[in-house]
């Protein structure tokens, strides 16, 4: 048979055999030791070799009953409207939705870029103050006017502005990419200031459609090196971020993410639930918000969401693939899998990267933290930096990638964020910059989230 949950027909095993770990896909119901009707991949029921065949298709097994069973799904925008499910394609299933994860952290980027325009969307009033011919006042850069430009246009500019590195071309607001396919951008050269058209106009004040009746406001750090944590995926950052003007802090990508998302390792969508509940996919129940299907006690937290299913790392010439589960790895893995950088064994309960060629495991936060990724929501580069608490000279806020010290604490800050003097040699772990400068209060509310 053919089921809208998988690409592959399916075969009834009338005398099928479940394993330690096997699992209907459909209600999520351990399958029991003992003969059974199950449906399983045709592709994997003929004892298939090829190199696709990890696509979860040794995972998708389903009862007879819940393979035959009709279903109907509601458009989540009418909920008046059902339409039936198709079994005609797979991305006909829950057609309303984003379907999850996406293919590599390039696509990520630009979905989460997609949320913030369909975020602008809710209020009318965007954060623009006033427009002229010269450009616009916003209020996250209110001591020039940003100007509407492309990048061929900010590369005419680029020598009089000694604008020549790269990674300073990031959004101010949301820390991502500002690329070739974006047409029109806000900038302030001179201040080597950014912002993508919708971040820019993003409304001031919104309401999270995930979030219904709470009120929040835009906001900034007041100084590059200055840090937010975020509520939803717990992560940090350094721009631009939604608050309640108290204890709550959410990235723009997070505050723009769906009600109801759609993942491959679930057949149900997963909605936006308030409440600490265990993720499958790390393990953790500390955050305060996570997309899941409370029918089947299915959870993934907001920081695991958005994982991309495919990765690249400097230490592999390969792709490293997300594995749901040790079965997904398509060679024989007879002992355990031992992560790359903590040199810790991995735990299979929970989703890992691995290279099947060169046998390369690693956690997640530790593929982001080895790979520098782990602040992907900093931007780095701001340079002038002075305070005469701090040092004598002008500091540049930059991700530290080499082996060194606090001058103040005397702690490894490798892979940290730091305030840098070159000629001097020396850097300020953020923490102690906050400190002596009076501002670690305003990031000491959402610790309790991170550690």
């Amino acid at each position: 048979m053919k089921h809208i949950f998988h690409k592959h027909s399916l075969i009834l095993n009338e005398n099928y055999i479940a394993k330690e770990r096997d699992h209907c896909y459909a209600c999520l119901e351990k399958l029991v030791s003992c003969r059974s009707f199950i449906y399983s991949c045709s592709n994997i029921s003929s004892g298939s070799t090829s190199s696709t065949s990890y696509d979860l298709c040794d995972l998708f097994l389903l009862h007879k009953t819940c393979a035959e069973s009709p279903y109907r799904i509601e458009n989540p925008y009418n909920p008046k409207q059902s339409s039936p499910i198709s079994s005609s394609s797979e991305d006909e299933t829950y057609p309303y939705l984003v379907h999850l994860p996406e293919a590599d952290e390039s696509s990520v980027n630009l979905l989460v870029q997609q949320f913030v325009k369909d975020l602008g969307t809710l209020n009318n009033k965007n954060s623009i103050i006033s427009s002229t011919t010269d450009g616009i006042k916003h209020w996250a850069h209110d001591e020039h006017l940003l100007k509407l430009i492309t990048i061929n246009e900010l590369n005419d500019q680029k020598a009089d502005a000694a604008v020549d590195d790269e990674i300073l071309l990031l959004c101010d607001g949301c820390a991502k990419p500002i690329g070739r396919e974006c047409d029109q951008f806000y900038a302030c050269v001179p201040c080597k200031y950014f912002l993508h058209k919708f971040c820019a106009e993003l409304p001031r004040e919104i309401e999270p459609d995930a979030w219904p009746g709470t009120r929040l406001f835009a906001d900034k750090c007041n100084e590059p090196y200055n840090i937010f944590f975020c509520m939803f995926c717990g992560g940090t950052g350094n721009g631009i971020f939604f608050t309640d003007g108290s204890s709550i802090q959410i990235h723009i990508g997070c505050v723009a993410l769906p009600k109801s998302l759609k993942h491959e390792i679930h057949p149900h969508p997963l909605n936006h639930i308030n409440k600490n509940l265990e993720c499958r996919a790390c393990g953790n129940a500390i955050l305060p918000f996570v997309h899941g299907c409370e029918k089947c006690g299915f959870y993934i937290c907001d920081g695991c969401i958005m994982t991309a299913s495919t990765v690249n790392h400097r230490w592999d010439s390969h792709p490293l693939q997300l594995i749901y589960e040790a079965g997904m790895v398509t060679t024989d893995h007879e002992q355990e899998f031992n992560c790359e950088y903590c040199s810790n064994d991995i735990d299979t309960n929970w989703w890992f990267y691995h290279c099947s060629d060169c046998d390369l495991s690693l956690h997640p936060y530790c593929f982001r933290r080895s790979s520098y990724r782990h602040y992907s929501d900093f931007k780095f580069g701001a340079s002038e930096i002075f305070s005469e608490k701090l040092h004598s000279h002008n500091l540049t806020f930059v991700l530290n990638k080499k082996a060194g010290n606090c001058k103040i604490c005397g702690k490894e800050q490798l892979g940290e964020p730091v305030l840098e003097c070159a000629p001097c040699r020396i850097i300020l772990c953020r923490w102690c910059s906050l400190e002596l400068t009076d501002t670690r209060i305003a990031v000491r509310s959402m610790w309790y989230w991170i550690y």
